[in-house]
């Protein structure tokens, strides 16, 4: 608020005033191109990538080594006696159709072979679907799943592993674009805020007394965002499209900013953390010991640090129904906070402390 009253006391000369003549502001800057700060939703994206790859190819080796393609040349064996004993049993019916003088002495060597070898029949099971339901059952200790189900460990929504990895990815590439957008959309809010046409009304929206103001330029930029992601996303947008601004979640321009700023925040100590473990474990023997006996190496640690943030954070969670959190545009970022509040009851937390972490309002490792 204190930025939109400093600009609202500005000289009339100010690029948000109106000129002399009557004329309407100048336009707001073209977006520029894709800043540093972008690169940490393209770390996000190639890390789920990463998981995803590695859970399949854990999955297809876990696949080709079951019994079931060990029996393939016996399952072949019993298809062609299923098809000897069909004939046999059209013989009998019909006549002598297809028997010749050889036929009992393949039959002995058929029987014989048949007791030499007892058929042995296997069950193919999915190993993917069988992970899948592990994890889901035991809250996925150790399965690697990403599914989430109303109702268990706070979770407002229900999503399979492949739906809820497309939730992840797709949420993290809107919060890219909105960064990289971030100069425009500042220009437009202000934009928003100063319009004498456009008032803002008092009121308790629940989180104390706010101005509550419709941002129409900052809405219509967002929207546009929005389409873009729904564009690239493959397979179909996986949760709601709603987007909350100008109402009792985002009371205006200036809170919207001030929210999305927050998802460097988050991401950061996250990122600095993962990236300071291999150093963690190799500088102190006992820490490295302790990292082994606990989480089972680095590897395992960030795979499990990784896997509860794509789960959590991204779970629907934060709010006290679902227009307030939930799977929309804005409760996205809600249920993000919500797992950066829950931080320290993570089994993982102390790996935070060792890496420098304080919170996610202040440095990390003295940057």
């Amino acid at each position: 608020a204190a930025t939109a009253l400093d600009i609202q006391r500005a000289p009339a000369d100010s690029p948000n005033s109106m000129s002399s003549d009557g004329s309407p502001p100048a336009s707001p800057p073209a977006r520029r191109a894709p800043s540093a700060r972008a690169s940490k939703g393209n770390r996000m994206a190639s890390l789920i990538a990463q998981e995803e790859d590695e859970r399949e190819d854990d999955a297809d080796k876990e696949f080709y080594e079951q019994d079931f393609w060990a029996d393939a040349e016996e399952d072949a064996e019993y298809a062609m006696e299923a098809d000897d004993e069909g004939a046999d049993s059209f013989d009998s019916d019909f006549g002598d159709s297809s028997e010749s003088d050889g036929d009992d002495g393949e039959e002995e060597e058929k029987a014989a072979r048949k007791a030499a070898k007892p058929k042995k029949r296997s069950v193919y099971v999915d190993p993917k679907a069988r992970a899948d339901k592990q994890a889901a059952g035991e809250g996925g200790a150790g399965g690697g799943s990403l599914a989430i189900e109303l109702g268990r460990e706070g979770a407002r929504l229900t999503h399979s592993h492949a739906r809820q990895h497309a939730f992840v990815l797709q949420t993290l590439t809107l919060w890219r674009e909105i960064a990289n957008d971030m100069f425009r959309l500042w220009h437009l809010a202000e934009q928003d805020l100063l319009d004498p046409s456009n008032p803002y009304e008092q009121r308790d929206t629940g989180q104390g007394l706010q101005r509550v103001q419709e941002a129409p330029r900052t809405r219509a930029a967002l929207l546009e965002l929005l389409r873009a992601t729904q564009l690239k996303a493959s397979g179909g947008w996986v949760g709601s499209s709603l987007v909350h601004l100008g109402d009792s979640n985002v009371p205006n321009a200036l809170l919207f900013i001030d929210k999305y700023s927050q998802v460097e925040h988050i991401l950061n100590p996250l990122l600095a953390t993962l990236d300071a473990l291999p150093k963690l474990h190799a500088d102190d023997q006992k820490i490295g010991a302790w990292i082994d006996a606990t989480f089972g190496g680095v590897r395992a640690l960030t795979r499990a640090i990784l896997r509860d943030f794509f789960r959590f954070a991204f779970d629907g969670s934060g709010g006290d129904n679902f227009f307030d959190a939930g799977s929309c545009i804005d409760g996205r970022l809600t249920s993000a906070w919500n797992w950066c509040s829950q931080l320290p009851e993570k089994p993982f937390y102390i790996v935070f402390t060792l890496a420098g972490f304080t919170s996610f309002d202040g440095s990390l490792g003295g940057s």
